[in-house]
């Protein structure tokens, strides 16, 4: 069962939390934004996914088969060199002592990467940018090591707010997705509250860094799709309907999204 917090303690910010076990979380395909997703996946919580234009940057993989493979998929040759995206992974056999499996880069597909971890091992994997959580650096060191990680990253400029979409692991082993946005908004009970101007509207790369590590204390975390991208519906704890925040002025429909039981 998945906890749920719907708060606002940092930085003027207001964050949906979502917490569960990773047994319990889902890589699906959609073509909808979030304000329909209560009635599609069964009355669960979920967020956008990963990277996306008309195509699919990242990896998303559920139950060993690759997520929207229908002509969507893209993961070529320039692209990764472009985006060398990290990946997350939790496979259904232990290696090395864990079912968890963080790669710096998430290679290509079909899952080669690593030894004695076949496609078919993985339970769910999500590509995104590490946001080195073990980083201890102030906010200037910090985003200038971001920028040497990820040298073209298409929002260099990471002092930019924008809504922000994460997910993370804590050290129980507990899965954390969050969605990041403006103190301003108000979320509704039947369709997405509205965020404004998604550039200017949301959180840091360095705030979002924060969030994961000191007040969701998770130890290793993602940033997944942003800015009209993120999107998330839930149900908090004593409330009676779904509820759901979408960018309204700029919005996209993700290709797919991140489910939890």
């Amino acid at each position: 069962m998945a906890t749920v917090s719907n708060t606002s303690t940092l930085d003027n910010l207001r964050y949906v939390w979502i917490e569960t076990e990773p047994n319990n979380i889902e890589i699906q395909a959609t073509d909808t934004k979030a304000n329909s997703w209560k009635a599609e996946s069964g009355g669960k919580h979920a967020v956008n996914a990963s990277f996306f234009g008309n195509i699919m940057t990242a990896f998303h993989i559920n139950n060993g088969v690759s997520v929207r493979n229908d002509g969507l998929l893209n993961y070529d040759d320039y692209d990764r060199k472009a985006r060398p995206l990290a990946a997350m992974a939790y496979l259904k056999k232990v290696v090395n002592g864990s079912n968890f499996l963080f790669l710096d880069k998430q290679g290509k597909l079909p899952f080669t990467v690593i030894a004695d971890v076949a496609q078919k091992d993985i339970q769910w994997a999500i590509g995104g940018y590490d946001l080195l959580l073990s980083n201890t650096q102030a906010e200037s060191g910090y985003n200038s090591a971001f920028n040497a990680n990820y040298p073209s990253y298409a929002h260099q400029a990471n002092t930019s707010k924008r809504p922000r979409t994460a997910i993370g692991i804590k050290s129980n082993g507990n899965i954390v997705l969050a969605a990041i946005f403006e103190n301003s908004i108000t979320p509704t009970s039947n369709d997405g509250s509205q965020p404004v101007d998604d550039g200017t509207k949301g959180a840091t790369i360095f705030q979002i860094k924060r969030l994961m590590k000191d007040f969701l204390l998770c130890n290793r975390a993602l940033m997944i799709d942003g800015g009209g991208s993120t999107q998330v519906s839930y149900k908090p704890a004593g409330i009676s309907a779904f509820r759901s925040i979408i960018v309204t002025t700029s919005g996209r429909v993700p290709l797919c999204r991140i489910v939890a039981k």
